[in-house]
C-alpha cells in the first residue's frame, strides 16, 4: 500500500500577505496547488512560485508597513477588486475535479496585507461552489502592539462573520506563542512550524483516502464532516509516549498536542483520531490499551468521534494524529493578547509624555 501518496482533498492553498504566503508553500512539497497574493514584490519573489501563481497588487509603493486601512482603503478601486477576482477565477479554473476541491486560505495574523486581505479574499472564494477554510496563524508574545491588535481585529471579525455559521471551515488556529515553546532555533521558526502544520493536515487528507485493516478507518465522509462543523479548530501531534499505561501523563500530552493554548477542547463538536504504526507495535498490548484509552477519553466529551488505525510501514514510531473542531472562540488566549496590547499602549504613551517633555525643558 502506498501511504501520503493519495488523497481525499485537491487542496488548494492560497497564502495572503508574508506570512500566509510562507505557511502555502510549505504545502508545495506534498503535492498541493499553491499559490499567493500581496502588496510587496519581495515577499513574493522569495516564495519560490511561478509568476502565474502569484498575484502582486500595486496598491502602495511596495508593502503596507502593517496598517491595514492601507490595504483596505486600496482595494476599494474597481482595478485593484477585479484583478484579485480574475486571478482566484484563474487560479480554481486550473483545478482537474473541482468537486474534490478544498480551498484553504492561509493568513499571517498581523501584517498589513495579510490581515487587510483576508476577509475579502475569502468572500471572493465564497462565491464560487468550494468549500472554504482558513488556517490563521497568530503572533508570538515577542511581537509589537500594531500586530497583535490587527490580529486579534482581524480574527474576531473572521469568526463572527463567517466561522460561527460555518460559512468558512474549518478555522484552524496556530498560536505561534505556543510553538516559541518547543525551543526551536530562530532562524528556523517559521519553516519548522509551517512544515509541522502542513504535514499533520497532509497526515489527515492521505491517511482518510485509504482503507485500514485496523480497528477501523477515518473515511472521506469523515474527515469532509469534521472539517466542516464551524467554530475554531485546531489540530497536533502527540510527542512520543514514553509511558502508554500512565493514563494521566497521556491525558496532558493530549491537552498540550494541540497549535495553540487557551482552547476549550470539551466544546469541540467533533474530532478526529488518526493512529499510525507499524504492524508490531499495533499488536502490542500496553500501545494497544493507550490507543484504547485515548480514543474513551477523547469520546468522553466530544459531540462526535471519527478513529482510524493504520499500519504505516515506513515510521517505525508510533504516532497520534488529533484534530478538533466546532470549539468556541479561545477567549482564554485572545485576553492574553489583549492585557499584552494594553501594556504595549500604556509604555508607547510614557515614552510620548518623556519626548514632549524632553522637547520642552
Amino acid at each position: 500500500m502506498c501511504y501520503h501518496c493519495c488523497v481525499t482533498y485537491k487542496f488548494i492553498l492560497i497564502g495572503v500577505g508574508e506570512g500566509g504566503g510562507r505557511l502555502a508553500v510549505a504545502f508545495d512539497p506534498l503535492g498541493y496547488f499553491v499559490c499567493a497574493i500581496n502588496t510587496a514584490q519581495g515577499d513574493l519573489d522569495g516564495l519560490g512560485l511561478p509568476n502565474e501563481r502569484k498575484l502582486l497588487l500595486q496598491i502602495s509603493q511596495g508593502g503596507t508597513g502593517r496598517d491595514t486601512t492601507i490595504v483596505k482603503e486600496g482595494m476599494t478601486h474597481p482595478e485593484h477588486r477585479e484583478a484579485l477576482k480574475n486571478f482566484l477565477s484563474t487560479m480554481l479554473s486550473q483545478q482537474d475535479n473541482i468537486s474534490l476541491t478544498y480551498v484553504l486560505v492561509c493568513v499571517g495574523g498581523g501584517g498589513g496585507s495579510g490581515s487587510g486581505l483576508a476577509n475579502l479574499v475569502i468572500e471572493n472564494l465564497l462565491e464560487y461552489n468550494v468549500p472554504v477554510g482558513m488556517i490563521y496563524t497568530l503572533p508570538g508574545d515577542d511581537e509589537d502592539v500594531v500586530i497583535k491588535t490587527n490580529a486579534v481585529n482581524t480574527f474576531q471579525q473572521l469568526y463572527n462573520e463567517k466561522a460561527v455559521n460555518a460559512a468558512i471551515s474549518p478555522v484552524i488556529l496556530v498560536d505561534n506563542a505556543f510553538m516559541n515553546k518547543l525551543g526551536i532555533p530562530i532562524k528556523d521558526f517559521y519553516s519548522v512550524v509551517n512544515k509541522k502544520v502542513a504535514e499533520n493536515i497532509h497526515t489527515f487528507n492521505s491517511f482518510s483516502s485509504l482503507p485500514s485493516k485496523f480497528f477501523s478507518a477515518v473515511d472521506t465522509l469523515d474527515f469532509g464532516r469534521v472539517l466542516g462543523l464551524g467554530g475554531v479548530c485546531s489540530l497536533g501531534k502527540i510527542p512520543k509516549i514514553v509511558n502508554p499505561l500512565d493514563f494521566p501523563y497521556v491525558t496532558n500530552l493530549i491537552k498540550e498536542s494541540l497549535f495553540v493554548e487557551g482552547l476549550n477542547m470539551e466544546s469541540a463538536k467533533g474530532a478526529a483520531i488518526i493512529v499510525t504504526a507499524p504492524d508490531f507495535m499495533l499488536s502490542n498490548e500496553h500501545v494497544s490499551n493507550c490507543i484504547k484509552f485515548i480514543f474513551e477519553y477523547v469520546s468522553r466529551f466530544s459531540g462526535i468521534v471519527f478513529r482510524g488505525v493504520y499500519e504505516d510501514h515506513t515510521n517505525s514510531e508510533f504516532n497520534v494524529y488529533l484534530i478538533f473542531n466546532g470549539m468556541t472562540f479561545p477567549q482564554d488566549r485572545f485576553n492574553r493578547m489583549w492585557q499584552d496590547i494594553r501594556v504595549g499602549r500604556s509604555a508607547v504613551k510614557r515614552k510620548e509624555q518623556r519626548i514632549d517633555e524632553m522637547t520642552f525643558s
